[in-house]
Order: structure tokens, then sequence, then C-alpha cells
């Protein structure tokens, strides 16, 4: 075999190893993420989390309370049945806490 020829098989080699490691490295990291799912708030102002003493108030009730959603009812590959998944997992994840 020619030294040019070596060279490119080598180089063939060493980069379809990386790239197949890079995938198998984002497919991990992908299923790890899944499995514990985590949300973080971003945004400058907290928009989408409860403040301080609104978990106090919460945590001070003794009877449930119930939450109505009002919202224009569609179809689209987002939802089921018109109802915004983000709510109804919200929803679920609420009632184990509270």
């Amino acid at each position: 075999m020619k030294p040019n020829r070596k060279i490119l098989l080598e180089t063939i080699l060493y980069s379809s190893l990386g790239v197949t490691l890079v995938f198998i490295l984002l497919v991990a990291i992908n299923v790890i993420a899944g499995l514990y799912p985590l949300r973080l708030d971003l945004t400058q102002e907290k928009a989408y989390t409860l403040s301080e003493g609104t978990k106090q108030l919460l945590k001070s009730l003794d009877t449930s309370i119930k939450i109505r959603f009002y919202s224009h009812t569609y179809r689209n590959r987002y939802t089921r049945s018109g109802f915004p998944q983000v709510i109804r997992k919200t929803g679920r994840r609420l009632a184990l806490r509270i």
C-alpha cells in the first residue's frame, strides 16, 4: 500500500470514528435529559416562576383549589383534543405537589 493511500485510509477511518462517537454522545445526552426533565425560567423578570408569597399562600390552603383555563379551542399538531399539552402537563405536575 502506498503511503498516500495509507494516510487517506487512516483519515477516513478516524473521521468516521469521530463522527460516530459524537453521534453516540449526542444520543446519550438526549436519553439522559429525557429521563431527568429540568425546567428553567430564564426570563429576566421570572415570569414563569411562582413568587415566595404565592408558594406560602398555596401551602397554607386547607382545601383543594380549582383553576379554570379559558381558551379558544382549536386542533393542530401541537394539541390533543384542543387542549394545550403544556397546560395538561402542568396540571398533572401541580396535582402531585399540592
